[in-house]
């Protein structure tokens, strides 16, 4: 299963478009810094992810540490990498030191480039059985979001994943798409869900389906208030 991105990123707060966070080869031939969303309460470039009480660092340090060990493992460089990816060589260095969080947009051209799944960057919560007290707080990409796998790690015909969005919270600018389905279901508060010619606004209750061929990104549109959301992938991609 290949990752579909758009042939074009969307600015959220302008509209303009614009790169993902240190992707190689804008119009002018520059390289960007990582990726921060628009606003002015946004953390810092490079600032680890930041939700819900889970030590920021702590995550972007442990997904760091296992992008360069399956680096490392492959005989790669990170100049190699970087250029698989589509990214530049200061952001995967920053990546594996846990100075930065990505976009799920991202993760995906890095773990394609080193041939591993996004899975093998987390702590599996393991068992057919996942008690909401044992699971393991993951992040999938994105900034200001804590994800929870609801579904065995080894289950691959459906995934569920609760995602908890902090405000103004995103998945990151660039279009995206990877399951042949993906369903999104709003717990609380608010989703908007931004495609190449669209944007759908949900509340708590709505639920959205979008197929393969509707790359697509989301973000937290009130900068006020926290959203919990169910996405189902089918099959499963993480």
């Amino acid at each position: 299963m290949r990752l579909v991105g758009s042939e074009r990123a969307y600015d959220m707060d302008t509209g303009r478009q614009n790169r993902e966070e240190g992707q190689v080869g804008s119009r002018r031939g520059s390289k960007h810094e990582p990726f921060v969303s628009g606003d002015a309460s946004s953390p810092a470039v490079g600032a680890p992810v930041r939700s819900r009480g889970v030590p920021a660092s702590a995550l972007a340090v442990s997904i760091g540490a296992r992008l360069n060990k399956a680096r490392v493992e492959k005989g790669l460089t990170i100049e190699q990498v970087a250029t698989a990816s589509g990214l530049s060589k200061g952001f995967v260095s920053q990546l594996e030191r846990g100075k930065a969080s990505a976009s799920v947009a991202s993760l995906f051209r890095i773990c394609e480039s080193l041939g591993v799944r996004l899975s093998s960057l987390l702590d599996p919560a393991g068992g057919m059985l996942v008690r909401k007290d044992g699971r393991e707080a993951s992040n999938f990409g994105g900034e200001g979001v804590v994800d929870y796998l609801l579904t065995p790690p080894n289950e691959r015909a459906i995934q569920l994943i609760e995602t908890h969005i902090d405000p103004g919270g995103t998945a990151g600018e660039e279009l995206w798409s990877a399951a042949d389905v993906d369903c999104i279901y709003v717990l609380r508060g608010r989703l908007e869900v931004i495609l190449a010619d669209r944007t759908v606004m949900l509340k708590a209750g709505d639920a959205f389906t979008l197929s393969s061929r509707e790359p697509h990104t989301w973000r937290e549109p009130t900068k006020k208030q926290k959203a919990v959301v169910i996405f189902a992938l089918a099959p499963a991609v993480f």
